[in-house]
């Protein structure tokens, strides 16, 4: 079972927030879908995660080996989503 969850993410009088500008800003995040999928002879793990920000959606896919732990190989799903 897939749990979507948000995050908030506000402006810089915060630390250790993603925003550089010194105006509020609110960012919403969602892990919509995992997927496990073999491919070559190996399995991973994809994740599709949707931005909302200043009113607009934005959506990106991140993938990772799936070795022994599922959780963790949909944490380094997500983290590559984020990063791209």
């Amino acid at each position: 079972m897939v749990r979507s969850f948000l995050v908030r993410v506000k402006g810089p009088e915060h630390p250790g927030t993603f925003s550089n500008s010194s105006e509020k800003r609110q960012q919403k995040l969602s892990l919509d879908d995992i997927k496990e999928v073999a491919l070559a002879g190996r399995r991973f793990v994809f994740a599709h995660l949707t931005f909302l920000k200043n009113g607009k959606e934005n959506w990106r896919i991140g993938a990772a080996l799936l070795e022994k732990d599922l959780l963790q190989s949909v944490v380094f799903a997500v983290i590559d989503a984020l990063v791209k």
